[in-house]
């Protein structure tokens, strides 16, 4: 588990396709302005990574500071060709992360095997 200035913990996990990245809020304390998105950036050249799911279960509240965060992330994501999903999302949070996403919004799935397999043709048994 990675603690960071931001007030939030991410716990990482390295799979066969991508990064798995956690979010979970520290307890008491502030959002010093600390960008998130930057960490999760270097977590991801760290690995090699170009594929990112992003579980948000233990997210309580999208507040615009992590949907700003988000979305600089999705934007450097992007930019390299890479893949950003999230999963775990409340409608709720969903419904507020999309009012301060960008154009093309978030790509949000119920888990992270839902979404590394979104995009990919099914194969027959």
């Amino acid at each position: 588990m990675l603690d960071l200035l931001s007030g939030w913990a991410l716990d990482v996990q390295r799979g066969p396709d991508g990064l798995f990245v956690r979010l979970s809020a520290v307890p008491d304390q502030e959002w010093p302005g600390a960008p998130l998105a930057d960490a999760i950036w270097a977590l991801m050249q760290q690995h090699f990574a170009h594929r990112l799911v992003i579980e948000c279960d233990q997210v309580e509240q999208v507040t615009a500071e992590l949907a700003t965060q988000l979305s600089i992330l999705q934007q450097k994501v992007a930019e390299t060709g890479g893949i950003l999903r999230l999963t775990g999302l409340s409608d709720a949070n969903h419904a507020i992360l999309d009012r301060f996403a960008t154009a093309q919004g978030f790509p949000c799935y119920a888990d992270r095997e839902e979404a590394m397999m979104a995009g990919r043709p099914r194969q027959a048994r």
